[in-house]
């Protein structure tokens, strides 16, 4: 068994020493950090956009007002109304 592990720890310490080594330890946790705060801060961007969203329902009225306001979004509840119609104005 003193074989093997002093062949694992040679091995480990060939690795561990090779200066890519030392420069992907430094520089992964900056890559990971980053693949999670750009895209974050690209999305954060558009604080200042008021935005409205219809709700339309089938005529039941069980969502109307259950949604508060916000104060970048606002819900509009049509209620029954036609969607192929809403979608030609909104276009």
């Amino acid at each position: 068994m003193s074989k093997i592990s002093t062949i694992v720890q040679r091995e480990y310490l060939t690795r561990v020493r090779k200066r890519s080594f030392i420069i992907m330890t430094l520089i992964a946790p900056l890559l990971f950090a980053s693949l999670v705060l750009v895209p974050a801060l690209i999305m954060g961007n558009d604080d200042n956009d008021f935005k409205k969203i219809a709700v339309i329902e089938d005529g039941s009225d069980l969502f109307v007002n259950v949604i508060p306001n916000r104060q970048d979004v606002e819900f509009i509840y049509l209620g029954n109304a036609d969607v192929n119609k809403l979608k030609t104005t909104f276009e």
